[in-house]
């Protein structure tokens, strides 16, 4: 996605444009996690539900998917494991789980652009930073 290039990864990219494409994804994310403060998620709500699940939802639950796999350290492909698959098919059989591809670049990217945005944030908010080393 040319957003998350710009705000990412683009060496010749300008900082005011790097700055307006990590704001226009941030506020994306900011949206699905105001969605997302709305309910109590607990793990039978939806329990063997086949109801179609909104893109808002499906946001949430492929972002918590991306930081379940990258805090345990599972690797990416196990996500396209047909165990896998059906293990999270059987919580509910409507959702469908993001692809390897999907979870190790654009979930991964959209994420890595909203934390160095936050610690940017932190870093402007600070005063008499020292950089040293040991």
């Amino acid at each position: 996605m040319l957003q998350v290039h710009l705000a990412k990864n683009c060496n010749k990219c300008p900082d005011d444009i790097r700055l307006k494409y990590t704001n226009i994804i941030i506020e994306d994310e900011n949206d699905v996690s105001s969605k997302k403060r709305n309910f109590q998620t607990v793990l039978n709500d939806h329990w063997d539900n086949d109801a179609e699940i909104p893109i808002s939802k499906i946001k949430v639950i492929d972002r918590a998917w991306l930081k379940a796999f990258v805090a345990c350290g599972l690797p990416f492909s196990a996500i396209e494991n047909p165990f896998f698959i059906d293990a999270i098919k059987s919580l509910r059989t409507s959702y469908n789980p993001p692809t390897r591809g999907r979870l190790s670049g654009t979930l991964l990217d959209h994420e890595v652009i909203s934390i160095n945005s936050k610690v940017n944030n932190i870093l402007l908010k600070s005063n008499n930073l020292t950089l040293g080393k040991f």
